[in-house]
C-alpha cells in the first residue's frame, strides 16, 4: 500500500493508514521491545 501512494510524503500517506498503531507493535516487538514497559517508561 505505501508503494502505491510513494507520490504523497510519507508522514502522510502512513497517518491515513488505520493499521498504522499495529505495524508500529508489530515491529516493536520484532526488536524484542516489550510494548506495555516502554510505554510505561513515557
Amino acid at each position: 500500500m505505501v508503494r502505491q501512494e510513494a507520490s504523497a510524503p510519507t508522514e502522510e500517506c502512513l497517518s491515513g493508514n488505520p493499521e498504522l498503531a499495529d505495524y508500529l507493535e508489530d515491529g516493536m516487538d520484532a526488536l524484542g521491545i516489550d510494548v506495555a514497559q516502554a510505554e510505561d517508561d513515557f
